[in-house]
């Protein structure tokens, strides 16, 4: 049965700064999926050593959706391993590796292989990724980079123990190796010592053995079939008969139909014979082989009578030899004949029946007379077949005994095998679990640098605006949630600084320190102008005529008002040299209007938005683990 096997998987996820290559280191031992064939039991679980293999990765997201895919050709080495940097393959997908969003949400990793080489992939893990993205800072980084030497030398240590590991591996495969060839070759030995004890024990009975394999099934039920008959008799032949018929309809329904002629056509005479001899015509049409070997090997034992069942064992081993080579070459050739000649057939049986009844008579003298032989001769062969059958049972037993002790052994050195191959899986997979715990805590003791690094540098209740969706632990949006909702440590911090029901809500608001409760948010990003907005200038303007209206000249008596020019104005002149000019007597006191149009083009006033442009961020503030 092929099995998707395998025997251990490290991932190791590294996600580094910006100047370094980003990938998921993979190792994995691959196992054959076909079990080797060893006698006894069949070996499963080996590794797939230096054998080209296709891999594809595929990263699902925290939905089950497809993140990122794609594909390597690799070759395991001598002990089955292989070692990929996922991110370095081939681009199954539309997005990159580069374009996967650690956001800090499940992924998991998905792993196919085609042991061809391929790309007909067949399942072969599923794993959840860990991992803890943050924004590279000059902090972190100095951080991580002073961890360097440390995990170099983990690194160093590891391969050491790896490479020891894989000596002992490949020690171990050897040893095995060589115990599997040596079993093998006990086991080959005994095959051909088996091999030859069976020659050597079946040479007096090889023709026996032989006629046996050929034609079992036929010669042992012919056998049965004339014991039967020189034991019982005439009419315990019948009952015999009736036995074998049901013995011989599991086995094969028509040589039990050729008995059945032939019985009834001993006991019911020359006319049931014929009709028998025209059923067994249409038995040998539907099962024309079998039938003829039968009917062959009766005629064969009836024309023999006498002199062949009194000659002994051994001269019936010997005849039975020639006279079944006979069989089989008349076999072949009424096989042939039957085929190609059914009429041809048809006028022999019906020259056989005309045959068979005018020879029946003498048929019957000759069966009764075999009858008589044969149940003279039955104690000798009786006798001589139990001796043959006791011997061959008790050969068979001592085959057997090498057999089961062959088996015995073969199953100790594949437990022994099984065993020392467990142990040296256990061991192996111990080291390695070492390794891993080692790597993982020096995992853990990254993230709690990480962590005090990233605590050590940030003040509680210090803002900053980010355009990443997360910050690290410690620092919370600004975004009007429920401070209850908080760690009990951050609710505590919230409180020191003032802070009380729901937290700032930063969304469009501006950092400013304007002398209000820190932590609150006040002003507006529209306002509307009053009276005092407006510029101090003073405006100007021609007023529009006020009506007809009159001025008074006033003048002294001396003055001379003349017409001019001739036409209907008059000049008032001034003759008295006094000095004293003329004038218009004063109004009163009066006003004059002047309109202007209205500033906004008369519409009604709104308030103005005094938003500027942005950025769109987003604001977290340092409240502690």
């Amino acid at each position: 049965m092929k099995k998707l096997a395998l025997l251990l998987i490290f991932i190791l996820t590294i996600f580094q700064g910006i100047s370094q290559t980003k990938g998921i280191s993979y190792q994995a031992v691959i196992l054959n999926p076909e079990s080797q064939e060893l006698p006894g039991v069949n070996a499963e679980g080996n590794i797939l050593a230096n054998t080209t293999v296709g891999i594809q990765f595929t990263i699902i997201d925290a939905s089950g959706n497809q993140e990122y895919q794609e594909s390597h050709t690799t070759s395991t080495d001598n002990y089955g391993m292989l070692n990929l940097l996922i991110g370095t393959g081939n681009p199954s997908s539309s997005t990159d590796f580069s374009d996967i969003f650690w956001d800090g949400t499940t992924k998991k990793l998905k792993v196919a292989i085609d042991f061809s080489g391929g790309s007909n992939y067949s399942p072969l893990s599923e794993q959840n990724l860990t991992y803890m993205p943050q924004p590279p800072t000059e902090q972190v980084s100095a951080a991580i980079e002073s961890n360097a030497e440390a995990i170099t030398n983990e690194i160093t240590r590891a391969t050491a123990a790896e490479e020891l590991n894989a000596a002992d591996l490949a020690a171990e495969v050897s040893r095995a190796t060589a115990a599997e060839e040596a079993i093998q070759a006990d086991v080959d030995a005994n095959q051909v010592a088996s091999e030859l004890g069976d020659a050597t024990l079946t040479t007096g009975l090889a023709a026996e053995a032989s006629r046996a394999t050929a034609a079992e099934e036929a010669i042992q039920a012919d056998v049965d079939a004339n014991q039967v008959a020189s034991e019982l008799g005439d009419v315990t032949l019948t009952t015999d008969l009736a036995a074998e018929v049901s013995r011989a309809t599991a086995a094969e329904e028509a040589i039990q139909s050729d008995v059945d002629a032939n019985q009834t056509a001993s006991e019911l005479a020359d006319a049931t014979l014929t009709t028998d001899l025209v059923a067994e015509v249409s038995r040998a049409t539907a099962a024309e082989e079998a039938i003829q070997a039968d009917v062959d090997a009766n005629q064969t034992a009836s024309e023999l009578a006498d002199a062949t069942l009194t000659s002994g064992f051994g001269a019936e081993v010997l005849r039975a030899t020639a006279a079944e080579e006979a069989i089989q070459a008349d076999v072949d050739a009424n096989q042939t004949a039957s085929e190609l000649a059914d009429a041809t057939l048809t006028t022999d049986l019906a020259a056989e029946v005309s045959r068979a009844t005018t020879a029946e008579g003498a048929i019957q003298a000759d069966v009764d007379a075999n009858q008589t032989a044969s149940e003279l001769a039955d104690a000798t062969l009786t006798t001589d077949l139990a001796a043959e059958v006791s011997r061959a049972t008790t050969a068979e037993g001592v085959i057997q005994a090498d057999v089961d002790a062959n088996q015995t052994a073969s199953e100790l050195a594949d437990a022994t095998l099984t065993t020392n191959l467990a142990a040296e899986v256990s061991r192996a997979t111990t080291a390695e679990g070492v390794n891993a715990t080692a790597i993982s805590a020096l995992q853990t003791e990254q993230i709690t640098q990480n962590t005090a690094i990233a605590a050590n540098t940030a003040t509680i209740g210090e803002i900053k605006q980010t355009i990443a969706l997360s910050m690290p632990s410690g620092w919370v949006k600004l975004d009007g949630a429920a401070i209850s909702t908080l760690t009990s440590t951050q609710q505590t911090e919230a409180a020191n600084l003032g802070l009380v029901g729901n937290l700032p809500n930063a969304t469009n608001a501006y950092l400013s320190q304007n002398g209000s409760a820190l932590g609150s948010v006040s002003g507006s990003n529209s306002k509307t102008i009053a009276q005092n907005n407006l510029p101090n200038v003073t405006l100007s303007g021609t007023a529009n005529s006020a009506g007809n209206h009159n001025h008074y000249i006033y003048g002294n008596t001396s003055d001379d008002l003349s017409a001019a020019g001739g036409n209907s104005d008059y000049v008032l002149s001034n003759n008295d040299g006094s000095g004293t000019g003329e004038y218009t007597a004063t109004a009163g006191a009066h006003t004059h209007t002047v309109t202007t149009s209205s500033i906004n083009g008369g519409v009604a006033q709104q308030a103005m938005d005094i938003t500027p442009s942005t950025l769109s961020v987003n604001t977290y503030i340092y409240l502690g683990l």
